[in-house]
């Protein structure tokens, strides 16, 4: 069974040292207005990602696509502020999903009071897979949103289709 496509990983991890300034330090593509937001903003094509870095040495990932590009957005972060990075975790796994199939949206929503489905606001069915939450289009594709491994979202992925393939057109 395949995984459905990784489009965006969000982490945070804390640096054992504070950094002293952060206007001074040299992340690439950095952007840094505190007066508008408080963190020091680098946005990193090359890996894949942006980085935000906090006064007090938090830091949040997103936009990577791998586990690998992630580490790598830390590793800059280490190498440029001198200090290492500590309590890393995975704060959610965004993914898109194809299952193949045309549900029956409404169906779906009038036999399961857990399913959200008022197609004159959003053109999708809403529902919990824990830990994740899925939004499903009429077409069989969707997102899947909370996961924090890549074993959570293997579940919730396949829980879906088989939820999903009981609401085939």
């Amino acid at each position: 069974m395949d995984l459905p496509v990784v489009v965006n990983i969000v982490s945070s991890a804390k640096l054992t040292e504070r950094p002293a300034n952060l206007a001074s330090i040299d992340l690439p593509n950095k952007k840094y207005i505190p007066e508008r937001f408080p963190a020091l903003i680098s946005r990193n094509p090359d890996l894949g990602g942006t980085v935000m870095l906090y006064p007090n040495g938090s830091i949040t990932t997103s936009g990577a696509k791998t586990m690998k590009q992630t580490d790598d957005l830390i590793k800059l972060v280490e190498s440029v502020c001198g200090s290492t990075a500590e309590n890393f975790k995975v704060n959610n796994i965004v993914a898109r999903l194809d299952a193949g199939v045309r549900p029956d949206l409404e169906r779906m929503a009038n036999e399961n009071a857990s399913v959200s489905y008022e197609p004159e606001i959003i053109c999708a069915a809403i529902f919990k897979v824990t830990p994740a939450t899925v939004m499903v289009f009429y077409t069989g594709n969707g997102i899947v949103t909370g996961c924090k491994t890549f074993d959570q979202l293997k579940t919730c992925y396949q829980e879906t289709l088989d939820f999903l393939y009981g609401y085939k057109r």
